[in-house]
């Protein structure tokens, strides 16, 4: 039931900001979805085929994160109808296209949506960015990804912890400590 869960999870995701009192009021539809990996490669979708086509949404964006291509949310297509399972058009199945050596074409590709409908994607490093345009990184999707960098939509930012995060010198914590002072400092 994973698809069914995550789909709902993206649903509950972009109705938020249009529903949910935040400190007053509604948040509105100028919103930036940051998604992260498979279970929310639905966003995008929604935005563009339930969001967009009825004039909900126009200047949002979303942003995709992806962080390990081995996990694609591949699912058999017969099995999971657009328009009565996820409540998509049927036109939406050509973005949701992948392939599986189990489903054959008979498939859909969360991530592959992802990655062809987010306005931009980001990966853990630019090293990692490089690495999943190739076949052995991209595992079938790395194609796309070229595309989508051809275009200037795939960048890498290095994971870590900058400067000014760090607890040895942060002057937003109440007291500072390293690896020498850690049990001391830290409690």
């Amino acid at each position: 039931d994973n698809l069914f869960r995550f789909a709902l999870l993206t649903l509950a995701a972009a109705e938020a900001p249009l529903v949910l009192n935040l400190g007053g009021s509604a948040y509105g539809q100028e919103v930036c979805f940051i998604a992260n990996d498979w279970q929310t490669g639905l966003l995008p979708v929604y935005l563009k085929h339930k969001y967009k086509k009825h004039n909900t949404y126009m200047r949002a964006r979303c942003m995709y994160v992806l962080h390990n291509m081995g996990y694609q949310g591949k699912y058999k297509k017969g099995k999971f109808s657009c328009d009565r399972f996820l409540g998509l058009p049927q036109e939406a199945e050509n973005d949701l296209q992948g392939e599986d050596l189990n489903y054959g074409r008979d498939c859909i590709n969360l991530l592959a949506a992802g990655i062809r409908l987010a306005d931009r994607i980001l990966t853990v490093s630019p090293s990692y960015a490089l690495e999943i345009q190739t076949p052995e990184g991209g595992l079938g999707i790395h194609n796309d990804l070229k595309h989508r960098a051809g275009n200037g939509c795939l960048a890498g930012i290095l994971n870590g912890i900058s400067d000014e995060w760090n607890p040895h010198v942060d002057p937003n914590i109440t007291v500072n400590y390293s690896l020498q002072d850690f049990e001391e400092g830290k409690a």
